[in-house]
């Protein structure tokens, strides 16, 4: 990639909507992810933290 190419792609804005939820299928397909949020059981959801980890995969000293 050249020099302008490069600098003109750092350039360009960053959107805050992604453009492809204005498409049909992908409306469709989030319509239908919201109806299977009622599904989802909350006491069963696992949320881990990865804040201290390396990606190494070894734990961060903290001290």
């Amino acid at each position: 990639m050249g020099v302008r190419s490069r600098r003109e792609a750092q350039s360009q804005k960053k959107t805050l909507i992604a453009a492809e939820q204005d498409r049909p299928d992908v409306a469709r397909r989030r319509a239908q992810w919201a109806k299977y949020q009622d599904r989802i059981d909350p006491s069963r959801l696992v949320f881990i933290d990865e804040s201290v980890l390396q990606s190494s995969g070894k734990e961060f000293a903290m001290n």
